[in-house]
């Protein structure tokens, strides 16, 4: 009876062993957990993702090691899900990956491809090096980085990060277009154009023009103007927003309206023209700021969205 109890126990322990007892000496897994501010579900922000990972090198500096990931917005769906780390946060997505045993520093990218001055070489590539831009045609969807370090050695880790927004977003609502107005192109000057993954910016330039086509049919009929648009941050301390109204008659007026954008903040900006049916480009122009960091719970703007094509 003893040595059957032996032999079960045996196999039980068997049964018990962790898988990573096969790997080499000097490798170990490690299991990131990922999560972010929101009310929906991880993928429903994150619509991609790609994780770098760095290592600490004889220096101490971190040189790249290896890309861990390069997920599209299925196989995100499709990873391990683990508790949420609190209640204005998604649920944590985990992914287990092997790696030597060593300092890192991990990267995590969401909703933009990260480039680099030339092809990401092991040992030699650091953070710095690595990117990500403004394109030419604006944000469709908010960027997303996210940054960890930790040493992975004897004991297996789950390493928790938070991914943030990067970018700005700003709404704007134009009430009382008047009748003559033809379209509003409207732009942002003064804006950053890349950020590395350390989350430094830099190369100041401008967004690309945006145009809110105004139609009119009726007789009198004032229109209100809408945009909404995902942005990089003010270079320095300020932006400034152009608005540019064309009238049918060809004349042109413009307004500039400062603003400071900052990284992960919403910001709206409610404006009314004053003007009188026949007044031509003859209006004034006010304004007002909202700013809010809560972008998954704020209530704004109670009026749908229609996309100027």
């Amino acid at each position: 009876m003893r040595y059957i109890l032996f032999f079960l126990t045996g196999i039980l322990l068997a049964a018990c062993s962790d898988d990573t007892s096969s790997l080499p000496a000097n490798r170990k897994m490690i299991r990131l957990s990922m999560s972010t501010r929101g009310i929906y579900d991880f993928a429903t922000y994150i619509r991609d993702l790609q994780i770098f990972a760095f290592k600490q090198d004889m220096k101490g500096e971190y040189v790249f090691y290896d890309k861990l990931a390069d997920l599209n917005e299925q196989e995100i769906r499709e990873l391990e899900e683990g508790k949420s780390p609190g209640t204005t946060y998604t649920e944590s997505k985990l992914l287990d990956t092997e790696l030597e045993i060593g300092k890192y520093r991990f990267y995590f990218v969401g909703n933009a491809r990260a480039e680099s001055g030339g092809i990401l070489q092991e040992g030699i590539t650091r953070p710095s090096d690595v990117w990500l831009n403004y394109p030419e045609t604006g944000l469709s969807l908010p960027y997303f980085l996210g940054q960890t370090e930790t040493a992975v050695g004897e004991v297996i880790e789950t390493v928790a990060v938070e991914l943030h927004h990067v970018v700005s977003r700003l709404f704007i609502k134009i009430d009382g277009v008047p009748l003559e107005i033809d379209t509003i192109r409207m732009s942002v000057k003064n804006i950053d154009r890349r950020i590395t993954l350390e989350g430094e910016y830099s190369e100041p330039g401008d967004a690309p023009a945006e145009v809110f086509i105004v139609k009119n049919e009726k007789p009198h009929q004032q229109v209100t103007a809408l945009f909404d648009l995902y942005i990089f941050p003010s270079a320095g301390e300020t932006s400034e927003i152009e608005l540019v109204f064309h009238a049918r008659n060809g004349e042109e007026r413009t307004k500039l309206v400062p603003v400071e954008l900052l990284p992960d903040r919403y910001v709206n900006l409610f404006a009314t023209v004053n003007s009188s049916y026949g007044a031509l480009l003859s209006f004034e122009f006010t304004c007002v700021y909202f700013f809010a960091f809560d972008w998954q719970n704020i209530v704004w703007p109670d009026f749908p969205l229609i996309p100027q094509k």
